[in-house]
């Protein structure tokens, strides 16, 4: 009994020493065609190897300088260098250098680069590039991520992300810029540009979105298409602010061309979006007015403020006549109490329509002009407006 726990023993030593020492054979070239069928043979799992060629797949205990198989390198810790692959390299520990795959690369961490025509796979952090037809994953990155889908740098990034459709992180410090929509979940320091919408919880620099941009503390500008939500941003730039912690408003005003305009204000302590419905009082056909801009209270004391607004005017019969007015108004309010103000605002205004009502609404023009074909007449007059605004 005795001798048989002995012989297990030294059994049991003699096979870790020998994994032992396996794990330090080290060669400068292998040459294979498909595991097991190389020049390290069935033992090439434990080898490390300065360069490797294999012509379908390599299989190896790490790589030091280069790599290349026609379909896989499988290494089990580390690589260093550049190594490519058809279709994909498997790293199962970290990787520095430059992997290029014409599927997939996954990895523990990385320094350096990573390209693939799919996806590059990261278990914990990158330091560097990562390229992928469609998708780049980290948990943490400090780089440049480019996907033509999809990027998630985890819980951190501290660089530039750009995907076709979708950018996420917890924590951005630098650029998020997707086709579709970004995510920033905790922090944003920097940028986001998306195509549709932006979203972060803590905003420290800016967002410009097609459609919408949410969050909940701004510190910076808010642009978006059509809408923004926050529970406080001083400057969004939208036609729709949902702003918790801004202004609401609704007014009644009509304009020296007999535009009377029924209008929603909303935005922040500075700046605000404009959307008004009405009609016109003087017109026959074109009667139906449309309204939307932008403004910015430039000076607000007890009772007395001031506002710039950008407007666009649009009468419309839903015919063949066209119309369009762009207006820069100045606009003086006096606060009457609390939620009621007056204005009376004086502007410069751009006019183009292709009708005669449109060019009969305004009698003086600084200056006007047809087009080559004669039929859409433009010109450049001083008008003005009077209202009330009832805050909400």
């Amino acid at each position: 009994m005795y001798r048989k726990l002995f012989l297990g023993l030294v059994l049991l030593v003699a096979n870790a020493t020998s994994a032992s020492f396996a794990q330090e054979k080290h060669v400068n070239v292998n040459v294979g065609f498909m595991y097991p069928v190389s020049s390290n043979g069935r033992d090439a799992k434990v080898y490390t190897n300065k360069v490797s060629l294999n012509v379908l797949s390599g299989v190896s205990y790490s790589e030091q300088a280069f790599s290349f198989s026609g379909l896989l390198n499988k290494v089990t810790t580390n690589v260093e260098g550049v190594h490519l692959s058809g279709i994909t390299n498997l790293v199962g520990e970290n990787a520095e250098g430059f992997l290029f795959s014409g599927i997939l690369n996954k990895y523990n961490s990385g320094k350096g680069g990573q390209m693939a025509g799919l996806a590059n796979l990261a278990k914990n952090g990158v330091t560097g590039v990562q390229f992928s037809g469609l998708i780049n994953q980290s948990k943490q990155l400090n780089g440049l991520q480019v996907a033509g889908i999809y990027n998630n740098a985890g819980s951190s990034i501290k660089g530039q992300q750009f995907s076709g459709i979708a950018n996420v992180a917890d924590d951005v410090t630098g650029v998020q810029c997707a086709g579709i929509v970004n995510l920033a979940k905790d922090t944003l320091n920097g940028l986001q540009f998306a195509g549709i919408g932006n979203k972060a919880s803590v905003v420290k620099g800016s967002q410009f979105a097609g459609i919408f941009n949410k969050a909940k503390k701004v510190n910076g500008v808010q642009f978006a298409g059509i809408v923004n939500i926050a529970d406080s941003s001083d400057y969004p730039i939208a036609i729709l602010n949902f702003i918790k912690n801004g202004e609401k408003s609704i007014g009644f005003s009509i304009d020296e061309q007999g535009n009377t305009l029924a209008t929603f204000r909303s935005g922040g302590k500075i700046m605000y979006g404009i959307l008004g419905l009405g009609y016109n009082v003087k017109n026959e056909k074109e009667i139906y007015a449309f309204q939307a801009g932008i403004g910015a209270h430039l000076l607000s004391r007890d009772k007395f403020g001031l506002d710039l607004e950008g407007t666009n005017v649009v009468l419309e019969s839903f015919r063949k006549g066209e119309f369009f007015k762009n207006s820069l108004t100045l606009i003086p309010t006096y606060r009457i109490d609390k939620r009621l103000e007056l204005f009376v605002g004086g502007s410069v205004n751009y006019l183009s329509t292709n009708t005669d009502e449109g060019s009969n609404l305004t009698k003086k023009f600084i200056h006007s002009w047809t087009g080559k074909s004669g039929d859409n007449f433009q010109g450049i007059f001083f008008g003005g407006s009077v209202g009330l605004k009832l805050r909400l």
